[in-house]
């Protein structure tokens, strides 16, 4: 018995102490980087798109720092460029229901979408993350709630080239912070405590589409006591705003 017993210890002894070389070696770069190569692949494999990140530093489970991360859509053309993603996060938040995202930052970052019919470029990656649902149509996915408490935007620009509709936007923005007591996507509840906007500019050129006037939707009547420009019922409010030196163009 007692043998048995020293043979369970050591045995014990030995996993754990490789867990521990494992954990260690998780910590450090060059095993960082090879985990990620590893999962853009198979993410690029899955979306059958370019997926890359030039290179990674993250603390298990709650901080990463991503750099040149480079997305692109089916026509091989970039959908996200980003030259530096940083992200803190829940710790260990694969376990838990409710994800916090306690900051989000993006440096010289470009979003670009665009369609020339009804699909935009980025709708495969929608199809890929849209949870199953059963029989009658209710998800049977485990849901999660998204809160994000602080974003930080340098030298960031989103770009739309709708040809379909016959409209071109492109919102610049040369530093944003936003700080909030809630950000619940699935509430469609925004509570913003304080946003700083420096430089913003937004454009818009509109010409004729692709879609034919028997596709175009039907703008509803206007009726008394309904919300005409939040149909969604998004319910958004801020305690202050501040825009620096922006202009509009159109």
């Amino acid at each position: 018995m007692k043998r048995f017993q020293q043979i369970v210890l050591k045995t014990l002894g030995a996993i754990s102490f490789l867990l521990l070389l494992i954990w260690l070696a998780i910590q450090t770069n060059p095993v960082q980087n090879k985990l990620v190569k590893w999962a853009t692949r198979k993410a690029s494999s899955v979306t059958g798109t370019q997926i890359s990140i030039g290179s990674v530093d993250f603390s298990l489970f709650n901080r990463f720092y991503l750099n040149d991360v480079l997305v692109k859509d089916k026509k091989q053309d970039t959908l996200l460029y980003a030259g530096a993603l940083k992200l803190s996060i829940t710790d260990w938040f694969f376990f838990k229901d409710t994800i916090t995202v306690h900051y989000l930052g993006l440096e010289n970052a470009i979003l670009q979408t665009n369609r020339t019919d009804s699909t935009w470029n980025y709708d495969f990656l929608l199809g890929s993350s849209s949870p199953s649902t059963n029989a009658s149509g209710q998800s049977t996915s485990p849901g999660f709630q998204l809160d994000l408490q602080k974003v930080e935007l340098k030298n960031f620009s989103y770009q739309v080239k709708d040809r379909w509709r016959g409209e071109d936007q492109t919102l610049g923005i040369a530093y944003l912070t936003l700080n909030a007591r809630s950000i619940q996507l699935k509430e469609k509840k925004i509570m913003i405590e304080h946003a700083l906007i420096d430089q913003p500019n937004f454009q818009i050129r509109q010409y004729n589409g692709f879609r034919p006037d028997s596709l175009r939707p039907k703008t509803p009547p206007r009726i008394n006591g309904q919300l005409y420009w939040n149909p969604e019922r998004w319910d958004i409010s801020a305690a202050n705003i501040e825009i620096r030196k922006g202009f509009f163009c159109q």
